[in-house]
């Protein structure tokens, strides 16, 4: 792996992918082929109220999520966003 990216092991720096919120069923498949240990979610109480996750992760593109970026900040839940330039 290198960079910011995720790679398709679904770990990376001792973290482990374990949750991913999808909007569109375009990438629910991806997510499923690249990470089918994934639990995929549409909900994103889910993810911030789970006390198992150490951080949530925001890939690009960010403009999209900046409102859901803060409400997760707000929550307590650290927060890392890795966007492309």
């Amino acid at each position: 792996m290198s960079g910011d990216q995720i790679g398709s092991d679904q770990q990376s720096e001792g973290y482990t992918l374990k949750k991913v919120l999808v909007g569109e069923s375009i990438f629910e498949h991806a997510v499923r082929t690249n990470y089918p240990d994934a639990e995929i979610v549409r909900d994103k109480s889910s993810m911030i109220q789970d006390t198992s996750l150490d951080v949530i992760v925001f890939i690009s593109p960010i403009k999209k999520y900046l409102g859901l970026v803060g409400e997760v900040s707000r929550s307590g839940k650290p927060v890392r966003v890795v966007s492309e330039v």
